[in-house]
């Protein structure tokens, strides 16, 4: 006879780990979003002062949480023999720098005439070089991916002091590629590290609603402080400084997993899950459509191109939805 209680026990934590995967995937739709509006404020000449404020708000912790996310992961990888590490996890996002460099060259030559084969390579040259901030995310993943296997048989108390430094002191040298590993790697990094522990978090706000709603608030309240006050002698705010921003990262991060977590099941979050099932497709369509009103329509207003943005990913998200059940059938 079968243990009914074991078979009830085991059918909860499976149940329980389903939510919890769930919830990450609402997570990564979330910050989908937040770095396609910080990517569209930052390709607004003159965005409006709203949009402004929302994205200084939003580039706090959007890049470090979707890091954070990225190195819950890896587990199963790390198991994987170099060549098949480098073929699941690296390849396809160097694929991707390569094309979405190429697509947009190809978008920001589009009006100059002639358009020759030189021009063309030069261009290509550059942008892999000196990415935009949209592409030079995915740039920096594909590197901190092949850094966190490289120092996994490192002592965590040797590899998160030097990690967490490098963010620290805001290293610049070596030009963009260089300087956003450098601000990125940290998160990956604790993100593969602590993944029980961000695991057992999940947990602890489904259980605790209330206080997870009250942190949330004095986050909000914190971060918006802290991106309206601007030090003395410094550019940027007091959340740009050495030391602040890690922990203003940090701490979002958990914050937008701690969201994540209150708001899934409920009515629209099914659309989140889907983009964050997709989130590196979703994030080529925003990257395409910004550098087409870069060459094609400069003189759109931001908010414009945000709705037009909204509704291709809204379209796209529903017909992967209706096409994996058309497949599931």
């Amino acid at each position: 006879m079968p243990d009914t209680g074991s078979l009830v026990q085991r059918t909860r934590s499976a149940l329980r780990a389903q939510a919890r995967l769930t919830c990450v995937d609402t997570a990564r739709g979330l910050l989908v979003v937040c770095l396609i509006v910080v990517a569209l404020a930052a390709a607004s000449p003159a965005q409006p002062a709203p949009l402004a404020l929302l994205a200084a708000f939003l580039s706090t912790f959007a890049e470090p949480a979707f890091f954070v996310l990225a190195g819950m992961f890896l587990y199963r990888a790390m198991r994987l023999s170099w060549i098949d590490f480098l073929r699941v996890k690296i390849a396809p996002l160097v694929w991707r720098y390569m094309l979405w460099g190429a697509s947009g060259t190809l978008l920001a030559l589009w009006l100059q005439a002639p358009l020759s084969a030189a021009t063309l390579m030069r261009g290509f040259a550059r942008v892999l070089l000196d990415p935009p901030a949209m592409l030079l995310v995915v740039c920096a993943l594909a590197i901190s991916l092949a850094a966190v296997r490289v120092l996994r048989g490192l002592p965590i108390i040797v590899a998160l002091p030097v990690a967490a430094a490098l963010e620290i002191f805001h290293v610049t040298y070596g030009g963009p590629i260089p300087t956003a590993f450098c601000r990125l790697f940290v998160y990956i990094y604790i993100g593969h590290m602590f993944a029980p522990e961000i695991r057992q978090f999940t947990r602890y706000v489904t259980q605790h609603r209330g206080n997870a709603v009250c942190g949330l608030a004095v986050w909000t309240a914190m971060n918006a402080i802290a991106i309206s006050i601007a030090p003395p002698m410094a550019a940027g705010s007091v959340a740009t400084l050495p030391f602040a921003s890690l922990g203003f990262g940090l701490v979002g991060a958990a914050a937008i997993i701690a969201i994540a977590c209150l708001i899934d099941g409920h009515a629209g979050t099914a659309i989140l899950r889907r983009a964050g099932e997709n989130a590196l497709g979703l994030y080529l369509i925003g990257f395409i459509l910004i550098e087409i009103w870069r060459a094609l329509a400069p003189g759109l207003p931001a908010q414009a191109l945000g709705a037009a943005l909204l509704c291709c990913l809204g379209v796209v998200v529903f017909a992967i939805a209706m096409a994996r059940r058309v497949v599931a059938k």
